[in-house]
């Protein structure tokens, strides 16, 4: 279905109800993929339009090409939200560890301090922040 076809429906019916009747993708998609292709609807207006800044071409595309590169960029995010996903290799086999950011503050002469083992030692500030931590709590 192209753009211009769901601009013309959505004045008569809502985006969830198109989606549900109309297309394969969700109203969520359908959305983003309006919105991806320069449209936008104004809350208590029924109805979306296509901004007058975007490339009217975009009217008669399918909705379907915006929403894969919506879900390509949805992709993306979540490649990009995984990548402090480190795999520890043990004796027991494959271990997944998530990592989380968390921020502290801390005496900026402990964080040179810091700093400078870490060079020395070879290691990353969060694995000494990490295992000091670790130390701390078990005993």
């Amino acid at each position: 279905m192209k753009i211009r076809d769901i601009l013309e429906l959505s004045q008569l019916e809502t985006v969830a109800d198109i989606a549900k009747k109309y297309l394969s993708i969700g109203e969520k998609t359908t959305r983003s993929a309006l919105k991806a292709a320069g449209c936008y609807s104004i809350t208590g207006k029924k109805g979306w339009y296509l901004d007058e800044s975007s490339d009217e071409r975009n009217l008669d595309v399918s909705i379907y090409e915006f929403s894969e590169a919506v879900e390509k960029k949805r992709k993306e995010d979540i490649e990009r939200l995984t990548a402090n996903v480190h795999i520890n290799v043990s004796n027991e086999g494959p271990e997944m560890v998530i990592r989380k950011r968390y921020s502290f503050d801390l005496d900026p002469k402990l964080m040179k301090q810091l700093k400078l083992h870490a060079v020395l030692t070879n290691q990353t500030l969060y694995e000494i922040v990490e295992q000091s931590i670790k130390d701390y709590l078990d005993q």
